[in-house]
């Protein structure tokens, strides 16, 4: 076949396409296309661009579609809703994206048409877009430079222009990469890396080409600062300490905070110096790691360590001829046995107070203090004064004494101690039996006691005890040191009897003189339980008067009714006539009456504890000096005392 024929048949095929695509393109397509992005762009030789289209099936049938390849344009077919290549659209109004990157790279020219979709193995079945959606794709090719301005620098910066086209320089001023860029190029200006200890920042560091120069690129570079500082540890609760860095730039710091940082930072390569501006007021601290050349990093480990001032305590010794033992604040014992200067081992905290009293006075005698209490200030005390000089004295006390249970109600209670020598009693105090561990005394009033003068030592207690005599009074000086007797009282009463924590109490004052009661069918007969008796006796009385009725049935001191007894007959006192009682029972007469407490008068007293070996009598007890039970007719009125059980919660 000659060439000619072959033109003839390809002119003529072309003819017959055209016109197949036009009929197709007659009346509504089978697909159709919506453009999503403009179709129209330029695309520098080293850039790229991207156009979308929605493909819709308008026809009931479905359709396998492929795009006609075109050079420099690849579609993308991956992502949701993207058309694949092929791609089915299965039914009507069914859908997908058409995506389309273009690479200017690859372009070999112009691009005015497309894209084509055609069914798969109908290369005659084809759409396109509307005309005005066509590709409408041209190439750029004029190239223009990126560039700006560099300030601040004080090294060699390197800079990149879209991660290449490197720019090397040591000079603040005007800068343009070598490499041009095509029109509508995007550029991305970077640092690769840093001068010597500055930090640069690019301003306006990317956009696109757009036919001129780019001149507007900032490059700003600043000298790199890090700050300083660290920790305080030992600072009192209440101080302060002020630091400060070069001098300047102070920082106040409390217990609290624990961490520092100074405000002003400090340039890389510069030094710092911290020290201690203001001291807190009883505190001195001191800086490790304090100096050094700032590097690349924040200075963290700046150490302060605060620790309270200390002084000591001391004086001068007179008139001594033996050995005397001073203590500070009730320890810190010093043993002086010569005239002269004197200074206890252990400091004294600034601030805190000293308070030196003498712990075991010299034989025969008696050292007093002055100038011996105060606050440390910040210096050493050297002006206490102990004068000891050769002089004893007497001093008389109160028969009895009380000491109220705080646990109950608080009553005053003032042990009154006189001097009755002629020579100043030095620390006067009650020398306590073994077991009163709760019992408190307060002897501040009887540090010293004037010739002729009297003091109170206050005392009370969290537990109740049983009355106890022949207690010594002394003190440093005292020769003969008197007894006394104490008893304990709880809601004012005094104790006669303590069973852990509940005591028995016997009413202050006697009750009117009452009968015992005409009850022959009465069950009182127990000589140890008066609150059991008590309470047979008041459900035996009816409306009668009795003794057990009327403290069964006592409000006394706000207590409920029930709450007061007639005391058993052993309760009482020691037996007599037929009323055993065990030896050693805890009773009024032994723990009360025989050490002065109580005021009972010298008459019969009724128990609540019948005469079983001879009724209608009951038992009575007499606290005088026979001190005895003794049978007592059940209708001959008598004085009486209630008492009652206490457990204070």
């Amino acid at each position: 076949m000659t060439r000619k024929n072959l033109g003839m048949i390809s002119f003529l095929l072309s003819i017959a396409l055209f016109s197949l695509g036009s009929q197709l393109h007659a009346g509504t397509p089978l697909w159709s296309f919506t453009a999503l992005t403009p179709t129209t762009v330029s695309v520098p030789g080293n850039g790229s661009a991207t156009i979308r289209y929605t493909v819709r099936n308008n026809s009931s049938k479905p359709h396998t579609l492929r795009m006609t390849p075109i050079t420099g344009i690849t579609q993308t077919t991956t992502g949701v809703g993207v058309c694949g290549n092929p791609f089915t659209l299965p039914t009507k109004g069914s859908s997908c994206t058409l995506s389309l990157q273009v690479s200017g790279s690859q372009l070999t020219g112009p691009i005015t048409d497309g894209p084509i979709i055609c069914e798969q193995g109908s290369a005659l079945q084809c759409y396109r877009p509307s005309y005005a959606d066509y590709l409408n794709i041209s190439t750029a090719t004029n190239q223009y430079t990126v560039g700006g301005i560099i300030t601040g620098l004080t090294g060699t910066v390197t800079l990149l222009n879209n991660g290449t086209n490197e720019l090397i320089t040591s000079t603040d001023g005007l800068f343009t990469f070598t490499t041009p860029l095509v029109d509508g190029s995007a550029y991305a200006v970077t640092v690769q890396s840093d001068p010597l200890d500055q930090t640069c920042t690019v301003n306006n560091a990317t956009g696109s080409i757009n036919g001129t120069n780019v001149t507007n690129v900032s490059v700003t570079c600043s000298t790199d600062t890090y700050t300083v500082g660290g920790t305080v540890s030992g600072l009192s609760g209440t101080g302060t300490v002020v630091l400060q860095n070069n001098g300047t730039d102070p920082q106040t710091i409390d217990s609290a905070q624990g961490s520092f940082t100074f405000s002003t930072a400090i340039a890389q390569g510069s030094t710092y110096a911290v020290t201690v501006q203001t001291q807190p007021e009883t505190q001195t601290c001191t800086v490790s790691n304090g100096t050094g050349t700032m590097g690349g990093s924040n200075v963290t480990n700046v150490s302060v360590t605060c620790s309270t001032n200390t002084y000591t305590v001391g004086g001068a010794v007179s008139g001594l001829s033996g050995t005397v033992i001073l203590l500070n604040n009730a320890s810190n014992s010093t043993s002086v046995n010569a005239n002269g200067n004197f200074t206890f081992s252990t400091p004294v905290a600034q601030g805190s107070a000293y308070e030196v009293t003498v712990g075991t006075q010299p034989s025969g005698q008696t050292c007093t203090v002055s100038n011996g209490s105060g606050t440390m200030g910040g210096a050493n005390v050297t002006n206490v004064g102990v004068v000891c000089a050769s002089n004893n004295t007497t001093i008389s006390v109160s028969a009895q004494g009380t000491i109220p249970v705080t646990l109950g109600r608080t009553t005053s209670s003032s042990f009154t101690v006189t001097n009755t020598g002629s020579a100043i009693a030095q620390n006067v105090s009650i020398t306590l039996p073994s077991g009163w561990t709760a019992v408190n005394q307060d002897i501040s009033a009887c540090i010293t006691i004037a010739v002729s003068g009297s003091c109170n030592i206050n005392l009370t207690s969290t537990a109740a005890y049983v009355a106890e005599g022949g207690i010594v009074v002394t003190g440093d000086n005292i020769t003969s040191p008197p007894t006394t007797a104490l008893a304990t009282t709880v809601d004012g009463y005094l104790v006669w009897a303590v069973s852990g924590t509940t005591s028995q109490v016997i009413a202050t004052s006697d009750e009117a003189a009452e009968v015992w009661g005409d009850f022959t069918t009465v069950s009182a007969t127990s000589l140890t339980d008066g609150a059991g008796n008590t309470a047979a006796i008041d459900v035996s009385a009816g409306g009668a008067p009795s003794a057990g009725k009327n403290c069964f049935e006592s409000t006394l001191g706000g207590a409920p009714t029930g709450t007061w007894y007639l005391p058993a007959i052993c309760q009482m006192g020691s037996s007599g006539g037929n009323a055993s009682c065990t030896t050693g029972l805890a009773n009024i007469r032994t723990n009360l009456t025989a050490l002065g407490f109580g005021s009972f008068a010298g008459g019969f007293y009724l128990s609540s504890t019948q005469n079983v070996t001879n009724l209608p009598y009951i038992w009575a007890f007499i606290f005088s000096s026979n001190n005895q039970a003794t049978p007592y007719s059940n209708t001959f009125a008598t004085i009486y005392r209630c008492a009652r059980s206490i457990t204070p919660s």
